[in-house]
């Protein structure tokens, strides 16, 4: 019992300092420790994983205790997904997988605030080339199911200012129209100085499951 009461210990310490460390910056150097940092972290939560559910298999423990060791392993899990996000956010600046440079869509994020209202963060982020600002505008509009009409946008009109170096987090509130489902997500950037627009769709679904998800993980 007593070793099982260090497992659990140990991996609510090691949850409760990692969580939460998605930070802005301006110096590549400390990007990269920081990928660095995360490898080690994320191979070090899944050794701590496999020392969980050893445990879970092989102690005979009460059923209070095995609750605890239940619960320590999902927050375990939720750690896992924690660093692996923003091990990925970090790589994409410095060295993504595809090698590609430049100005790119890197996430979507909505929660809803009222029936009909969503907060929603753009992640914005520039890849490799690091020596020039880059800016421009940044809209979004929701399409309906039957994809004939836009039920949201935000701005209501023109786009949102954006300039960055590394990354931006971009923010505001969407409202839908009352009566109408929707299905996709439409994220546009216009580049200064750019003839071509960046975009990319999103499914209005899965980032409702994604977001349900990561509440259920911050619950634990």
């Amino acid at each position: 019992m007593v070793g099982l009461g260090l497992v659990i210990f140990v991996s609510l310490v090691i949850g409760s300092y990692y969580l939460g460390k998605y930070q802005s910056g301006s110096n590549e150097i400390l990007y990269r420790d920081q990928v660095v940092e995360l490898e080690r972290e994320l191979e070090a939560f899944e050794q701590h994983k496999e020392t969980l559910v050893l445990a879970q298999s092989q102690l005979q423990i009460t059923k209070e205790a095995y609750g605890g060791l239940k619960d320590s392993l999902m927050q375990c899990d939720a750690n896992i997904d924690t660093v692996r996000y923003e091990l990925a956010f970090y790589r994409s600046i410095i060295s993504p997988d595809n090698g590609e440079s430049g100005l790119k869509i890197h996430d979507l994020q909505l929660e809803r605030v009222a029936d009909g209202s969503f907060s929603m963060t753009v992640v914005l982020l520039q890849s490799i080339e690091h020596d020039d600002l880059v800016g421009g505008e940044v809209h979004l509009e929701v399409i309906s199911e039957d994809g004939d009409q836009v039920i949201g946008r935000w701005p209501k009109s023109g786009g949102k200012r954006f300039d960055l170096r590394y990354f931006e987090k971009i923010t505001g509130q969407i409202d839908l129209l009352a009566g109408v489902d929707a299905e996709r997500i439409h994220v546009v950037v216009d580049p200064d100085g750019k003839p071509d627009n960046i975009d990319r769709w999103y499914s209005w679904h899965h980032l409702n499951q994604q977001n349900s998800l990561l509440n259920q993980q911050n619950a634990l």
